[in-house]
């Protein structure tokens, strides 16, 4: 049951498509379990949970998921062990590939905004560098490009926030 009220919510949110920037906006989540409710536009997704959003993927154990009232998608993306991580993928306007890891994401449609806590990893694969990003939290704007990276959000100093950019044959290029 649960696994259909999934497929449902899935097909609920993928039926909202809306013209935007000039394009289709396509949503489509899957699980192996969960609860919708079909009325609110919402859901709490469990069990391998896959969520494909334009040009981007986001792996998690568990989801929620919200829509507002002109169906943007929030969705709140968590891992259940510190083992497992929640992970994006994304293309970037200019082709670079983007891949993100942590224990907590919440990304917010209308916004564009992808906000990591817990062990932050962001990695940019471009055709002459790789460039990584680590934080204890950071903050991606998928409209920008720009990035804010915290090491210490609860305000306890826990270390520093590291930038590496290798050029095309793999040496370190810049450490900040």
């Amino acid at each position: 049951m649960n696994r259909i009220l999934t497929l449902i919510l899935a097909l609920n949110c993928a039926s909202q498509v809306a013209a935007q920037e000039g394009g289709v906006r396509e949503l489509s989540i899957e699980s192996q379990g969960g609860t919708a409710n079909l009325h609110q536009k919402s859901g709490v997704l469990t069990g391998h949970v896959v969520v494909r959003l334009k040009d981007a993927m986001y792996t998690a154990d568990t989801a929620v998921v919200s829509t507002d009232k002109d169906d943007y998608a929030t969705i709140q993306l968590q891992s259940s062990s510190p083992e497992r991580r929640v992970k994006a993928q994304w293309t970037a306007k200019d082709g670079s590939n983007y891949a993100s890891e942590s224990r907590m994401a919440i990304y917010d449609e209308s916004t564009g905004i992808l906000r990591m806590q817990g062990e932050c990893l962001v990695t940019v694969q471009s055709k002459r560098r790789r460039s990584e990003i680590r934080g204890e939290s950071i903050v991606y704007d998928r409209r920008t490009e720009e990035v804010e990276i915290n090491t210490n959000p609860g305000g306890e100093p826990r270390g520093r926030a590291r930038i590496v950019v290798f050029d095309k044959g793999g040496k370190q290029g810049k450490d900040e």
